[in-house]
């Protein structure tokens, strides 16, 4: 029978034991629910109660919005478990379970919580390793099912049914985007003494993989193999819960003192650690309990201090010269334990220790010091070390960019400039842009809707408009504001967002932003849209999908028609961003819209920014005239901003106008996208899902040899940058050519020349 412990649907019990002395929680592998675990209390002693972590979107929360990153979904774990951490706990991951209960694991000690006696891994690569193969959460939904089909995880009357396929692939799916987008962050290893498991025939998972487990612990680490592939335990469960029952039972006593000495003694060493923290500014993550108190700068005086602080705290009399006889944490809590009867509680300000608010420590209040920064400092070390040019980034363009650029003094063929159409520099917009700073100055001085609204800013909405085919637009001052202040200040915590898996950063924030429920649904793929609205829809009131009209790091387009079909049959909002679209696609520039030949009314939301074809800086949001009435008057982005500068709205007034009166720009953009593609197709270069766009990428697949081609091109006359983890999966690397109508087939022609010979000499 299945018991919800405490009536809590996270946490699932199939042998509720509230006398255990050791709880034991499980995290099952990704798309799995507490099925696995049904019988193992039969296997395992009496003293041990076990626990099956049930987040949304699995077992019997199968129709709730599964998590699809890490982060929120360790928070809300951390938070349901501290009720149950009443007593010694160890944590059991299996797979992707695997990763999220050491995540746990580090949250639970980030926030100076009791931690797990023991991890169990199964079946899990050690965090720090990069994930091998290709990322599986954007394929078509065929090859995904294929892939669950080869993994051997799901059962077959779920694969061989597909209605059950429908209700299970979403959830299966999200824990996939869990997996191959979870990224390890350095930090301490941890306290407790961790064991992996694996399969001998495991084609994902190698025992090295499984072995470098090692590092992520001060204490023991055990490995141990068993027949069978990475998920073994379905046909000889028997023999691991063997081991993992005489594991767990070296922690059980006949007595309750010796949970009670665990307990004692990990609570010692959480205080000592607090109180270093406390006292000599260090990050509790960076604390070693194996370090010696003089290495973290403990002075004499200081010394003297804790000895005094132990003595209150302890209530016993210890030598003044402890620390330098137990000069670590580790031998300094033990000798303190063994001062104390092992049956006997601690005080409770040992046990209930918190850090002090006032001692914060120096990277909270000084950015020099801040962890962020400091991985930041190494990263950007790597790239300047590395042999034939050093960091690609952050190199001065020193005159307008556009199919070339002039970089230290010399010339270069540029592919890293939105500059598609050639307006960015074009002597007529230079022109108009000048008269309008005579005339209006070089800022309005003012937000729009108190007194900077100049008669450009209304001339270029309307052209906005008329070039999509909507009733109005609005603009904004900057690209990647316009959509975090429209999603985030349009929709809210009743509402649904699902934006594609490969969405922009600025959709993202938009989302995160608006309190809405965030659900990615899989790259360019509609029916899985089809199928998330069919199961949430009725849970929420206004509903958006958001996709764009070229994805910048593929530089394919999504089928929009079929996006609209899924958009009005569910009675949902539909918004797309033009950033790379507009005055892209289409035989008139007007974008994805005329690319397809839809009507424009059919979608709700047209997004798209003004530094690309349209030579200038800046966002719009074009639709109906309510839409744009409302964000006019409401939206934080624009009324509390200054309205765009003169320049800027002219820049782009004059780049409208000339993209409709020189349509050949538009042709010489499209034939040298064609030419550059087929060049690199001929020459077999991997050139992923680019198709009738001016965004080509060489997925190169090592970020090294990436950077490195880059600098031999570089080193050419050709200028293009690579686009490398964790932008993109460490075997997605990749150069991206960004192709303008100004580009000459023989600059294309020399540089797919110059592409394949560097490239050659790299293999080699």
């Amino acid at each position: 029978m299945v018991n919800y412990v405490a009536h809590n649907p996270w946490l699932v019990s199939y042998q509720a034991n509230p006398q255990a002395r050791i709880r034991l929680f499980c995290f099952p592998h990704g798309g799995s629910g507490p099925q696995l675990f049904r019988d193992w209390h039969k296997e395992l002693s009496e003293t041990i109660e076990l626990c099956v972590i049930q987040p949304p979107g699995r077992g019997s929360r199968l129709k709730e919005l599964p998590y699809t990153q890490m982060k929120p979904l360790v928070n809300a774990i951390v938070e349901e478990l501290l009720p149950y951490m009443d007593k010694p706990f160890a944590f059991f991951g299996h797979s992707l379970g695997g990763l999220v209960c050491f995540e746990v694991t580090r949250e639970l000690r980030r926030q100076l919580k009791p931690g797990p006696i023991h991890l169990f891994i199964i079946s899990c690569r050690a965090p720090q390793l990069p994930a091998s193969g290709t990322p599986s959460y954007n394929l078509p939904d065929n090859e995904f099912i294929e892939k669950m089909r080869r993994g051997n995880s799901t059962p077959v009357e779920i694969l061989t049914n597909p209605k059950l396929m429908n209700l299970f692939l979403p959830p299966i799916r999200a824990d996939a985007v869990l997996g191959d987008t979870y990224q390890y962050c350095i930090g301490e290893p941890l306290d407790c003494p961790i064991s992996a498991f694996g399969g001998t025939e495991d084609s994902i998972v190698s025992q090295n993989e499984l072995n470098d487990w090692r590092y992520q612990t001060h204490n023991s680490f055990k490995l141990e193999m068993f027949e069978g592939d990475h998920f073994f335990l379905k046909n000889d469960s028997a023999s691991f819960l063997k081991v993992l029952k005489e594991q767990l039972d070296q922690y059980v006593d006949e007595s309750t003192s010796n949970l009670t000495a665990v307990e004692n003694l990990l609570s010692i060493e959480n205080w000592l650690k607090i109180w270093i923290s406390n006292k000599l500014a260090i990050e509790i993550e960076h604390i070693d309990k194996n370090k010696s108190f003089f290495r973290y700068g403990l002075d004499s005086v200081t010394a003297v201090s804790l000895v005094e602080d132990i003595r209150k705290s302890l209530k016993s009399e210890i030598s003044p010269t402890i620390i330098w006889d137990y000069s670590n944490i580790e031998s300094l809590a033990k000798y303190l334990f063994n001062q104390k009867s092992t049956s006997e509680k601690l005080p409770d300000n040992i046990l209930n220790r918190k850090q002090q608010a006032i001692d914060i420590l120096p990277e909270y209040y000084n950015f020099s010091l801040n962890k962020n920064y400091l991985n930041l400092k190494q990263e950007i070390h790597k790239l300047e070390v590395i042999e034939g040019g050093g960091n690609p980034y952050f190199k001065v363009n020193e005159n307008t960019s556009s199919d070339t650029t002039v970089i230290d003094g010399k010339e270069f063929i540029n592919y890293s400039s939105y500059n598609y159409l050639g307006l960015s520099g074009d002597a007529k917009v230079n022109s108009f842009v000048k008269e309008s700073i005579d005339l209006y100055g070089t800022s309005v001085s003012a937000s729009r809707i108190i007194s900077g609204e100049k008669p450009i800013h209304r001339q270029l909405e309307r052209e906005i408009a008329n070039l999509i085919g909507v009733s109005d637009s609005i603009v904004f001052v900057g690209g990647h504001a316009t959509n975090v202040t429209t999603i985030s200040h349009l929709f809210g915590d009743k509402d649904l967002i699902l934006c594609d898996s490969l969405s922009h950063n600025s959709i993202s924030e938009g989302c995160s932003f608006s309190g809405a429920k965030i659900l990615p649904f899989t790259h360019n793929n509609w029916q899985a849209l089809d199928n998330l609205l069919a199961t949430h829809r009725h849970n929420f009131q206004q509903v958006l999908i958001v996709i764009e009209g070229i994805y910048s790091a593929d530089g394919d387009i999504p089928d929009l028609p079929k996006f609209i079909e899924v958009k009005k049959h569910h009675k949902v909002f539909l918004m797309i961003d033009e950033a790379h679209s507009i005055g892209v696609l289409g035989k008139q520039g007007r974008g994805i819209g005329e690319y397809y030949g839809i009507n424009p009314n059919d979608v709700d939301i047209w997004m798209g920014t003004l530094s690309k074809s349209f030579a200038s800086c800046g966002g719009y949001i074009a639709g109906n005239s309510a839409l744009i009435e409302y964000l006019k008057y409401t939206a934080p982005g624009f009324i509390y901003s200054v309205g765009m500068s003169p320049a800027n709205t002219a820049a782009a007034l004059a780049a409208i106008q000339f993209l409709k009166a020189q349509p050949e720009r538009i042709v010489n953009l499209h034939a040298r996208a064609k030419l550059f593609l087929e060049l690199a197709q001929k020459y077999q270069l991997n050139t992923g899902f680019s198709q009738n766009t001016p965004i080509i990428p060489i997925i190169i697949g090592d970020s090294l040899k990436c950077i490195k081609l880059s600098q031999a091109l570089f080193r050419r006359g050709i200028n293009v940058q690579p686009m490398i983890y964790p932008s993109v999966p460490e075997n997605m690397a990749r150069l991206r050519f960004f192709i303008t109508s100004k580009h000459t087939e023989e600059q294309i022609k020399f540089t797919v020349d110059a592409l394949i010979k560097e490239l050659k000499k790299l293999q080699n």
